[in-house]
């Protein structure tokens, strides 16, 4: 008897599982198709924006305020040479990135296998697809 329960529960565990799966699939479907208009939209209305100098466009429910942004930059080699004059070269490593896309392209990947760091990260991702 103990079984036959067991074995009802897993058959209902994997159904509600399945209505999960189904769910989540069609919410990420619409949320990506949604998005992409989003995106579209966004790019007529910054178009739209730039062409005629507004930063605040309104409709009758919403509005959207565009605003300017500095982004600030350093040149490695700049801060390399700044560290050096201030002692501080030991330091230069600890405030750097590599940017691995690009050092692929520049160097390939088979040079990069021995001196890069792999982390594994196991379910890191989730990507849905249609079944079939």
């Amino acid at each position: 008897m103990a079984l036959k329960q067991k074995t009802k529960q897993t058959q209902e565990q994997a159904q509600d599982i399945e209505h999960v799966v189904d769910e989540a699939y069609a919410l990420d479907l619409e949320i990506k198709q949604k998005e992409k208009l989003l995106k579209q939209r966004k790019a007529e209305l910054k178009a739209f924006a730039q062409k005629t100098g507004q930063k605040t466009l309104e409709g009758n429910e919403g509005q959207v305020e565009f605003s300017d942004e500095y982004r600030t930059q350093i040149d490695p080699f700049a801060l390399w040479e700044l560290m050096q004059e201030l002692g501080m070269e030991k330091d230069f490593f600890n405030v750097v990135n590599v940017k691995v896309t690009d050092a692929k392209n520049k160097v390939g990947e088979l040079h990069l296998d021995g001196i890069a760091e792999q982390n594994y990260n196991e379910f890191a991702k989730m990507k849905f697809k249609k079944r079939g």
